[in-house]
């Protein structure tokens, strides 16, 4: 298989799970460079702490469950416990009484982690959503997740996040590519063109810059 960053976004968006593990590997291991830690809890909280979010508990979800039992208002949490609790990880923001928000926390399935690397990056797409939800959005897309009870799958449509189409794919695939264009490769128009930013990076180092960190 050719170099991830020699694909196209929209290549790797078409990848299949055993050919996403080694793209998964590269982004875990960029978390936990960033992080200093592979630890769930200590991941949040770095990211939480470099993008000025309040801390953000990592419960399983009947951890979850069991902290909220008897507040006022379960808010978003007794819809999403019946729908997609199946699923590895989700963030959950309960809501009080008046309807503002409450605490946040993201939940997980130890049953449902079968790769830790998937996990991580799977841990770094839900942070993105409390960074998301703390700037106001929410999604672009009426239902961003699509659940299948009998399979127990689930898909992420396009614009479930602020920054990335698709997070678990795209992020990974961003931390290839800016190591391609720091180590002088000649990244291919057609996938910059995918990434404006890194495509910008592209073009300060042509013209003798430093790519962007």
């Amino acid at each position: 298989m050719e170099p991830f960053w020699r694909m196209t976004r929209e290549r790797v968006w078409g990848l299949g799970h055993g050919e996403m593990l080694a793209l998964w590997r590269i982004g875990a291991d960029h978390v936990r460079a960033q992080a200093g830690t592979g630890d769930f809890q200590g991941v949040v909280d770095h990211y939480s702490a470099k993008y000025g979010l309040p801390r953000v508990p990592v419960l399983t979800f009947r951890q979850v469950r069991e902290r909220v039992e008897g507040l006022d208002a379960l808010g978003d949490l007794r819809s999403f416990a019946g729908g997609v609790s199946l699923t590895m990880m989700a963030a959950i923001t309960t809501t009080t009484r008046d309807g503002r928000p409450g605490t946040t926390y993201i939940a997980y399935s130890p049953g449902r982690i079968r790769n830790a690397d998937e996990a991580l990056v799977t841990l770094r797409h839900e942070v993105e959503h409390v960074r998301d939800h703390a700037e106001g959005f929410l999604s672009a897309v009426p239902e961003p997740v699509v659940y299948d009870r009998a399979t127990r799958s689930v898909r992420i449509v396009p614009g479930h996040h602020r920054r990335y189409a698709l997070f678990d794919y795209e992020y990974p695939h961003v931390v290839c590519i800016r190591r391609a264009l720091e180590a002088g490769e000649d990244v291919p128009d057609e996938v910059l063109e995918g990434y404006p930013a890194l495509a910008a990076a592209a073009a300060e180092r042509d013209a003798g810059a430093a790519p962007r960190p």
